[in-house]
């Protein structure tokens, strides 16, 4: 168990927050900071649960926009992250 898992409904709002600002600084980054951007997005969504349903539309639109990235790192992340939120679905 991760503390995300333990207190999942009391951080969730946090977590929307920095969700959406990544997503707000997605466009603008090199690609090894969209890289890490999508490693994070991954393991928030399998920390948040059920608990973050709010954002999840959020995450999927980010993801979608990865998939067409010119380099692997950020569409593997993309890729890994649309599977664990389909997973949770």
């Amino acid at each position: 168990m991760t503390i995300l898992m333990l207190l999942s409904t009391q951080v969730a709002m946090y977590l929307y927050q920095a969700i959406l600002t990544m997503n707000h600084l997605f466009s603008d980054l090199q690609s090894q900071c969209r890289g890490e951007i999508m490693m994070t997005l991954e393991k928030i969504v399998k920390g948040l649960g059920s608990a973050g349903q709010n954002s999840y539309k959020d995450v999927y639109k980010a993801c979608k926009a990865a998939m067409t990235d010119r380099a692997m790192a950020v569409r593997t992340g993309a890729a890994k992250v649309g599977i664990t939120y389909c997973i949770l679905e």
